[in-house]
């Protein structure tokens, strides 16, 4: 049996998340995309190829936010392609949080 794909999300919900993502650009683009892609928030740049690769992470506050990055990502002038690595969602708890503030 398949499981169901019409899970509800609870977009408040407090919780980390992180996707590793491939960016193709043009080469000749790499620098400037780079460039760009460092002032957005919750992006970091990893690894900078010569052939047009760039691996980046994007880190927020919920999946909606991070979904709402990996869409804009592919409005910046330059890019070729933008392909979802992994994806890491932690939920975070008040229990948790009482614990980390110990």
């Amino acid at each position: 049996m398949r499981p169901s794909l019409s899970r509800q999300y609870d977009w408040d919900e407090a919780c980390l998340t992180v996707s590793g993502v491939l960016i193709l650009v043009r080469p000749a683009d790499t620098a400037r995309v780079s460039a760009a892609l460092v002032t957005l928030s919750g992006i970091e740049v990893h690894t900078r190829g010569d052939d047009g690769r760039l691996v980046v992470t994007i880190e927020g506050d919920d999946d909606r936010a991070v979904s709402d990055m990996f869409v804009r990502l592919h409005d910046i002038e330059g890019v070729v392609a933008v392909t979802l690595a992994w994806h890491h969602n932690s939920e975070l708890s008040e229990e948790a949080d009482e614990t980390h503030a110990s």
